[in-house]
């Protein structure tokens, strides 16, 4: 939609060179791949989350995380974890 295409297109040229990857929707059961690989996790979230449980299984795996100020990820992304 209109959000996504407008964060993809201010990460092309990041994605061109290898240092963004955006896999779009993944299965459930893939995530724990997802998060091993990934270096950080980023939820750019508009609207607010009610519950950021990405942001929480990306940091129970270690990863850190940026997140939009926004709903349950303002309360739950905390510095010891991310930004």
């Amino acid at each position: 939609g209109g959000y996504d295409q407008s964060v993809f297109a201010e990460l092309a040229d990041a994605a061109a060179t290898g240092r963004v990857r955006m896999l779009g929707n993944v299965a459930a059961d893939e995530m724990p791949a997802v998060y091993a690989a990934a270096d950080i996790l980023v939820v750019p979230s508009v609207w607010p989350e009610a519950f950021g449980m990405v942001a929480l299984e990306a940091a129970a795996s270690g990863r850190p995380v940026i997140a939009s100020a926004t709903g349950g990820l303002a309360e739950i992304v905390t510095p010891e974890f991310g930004l």
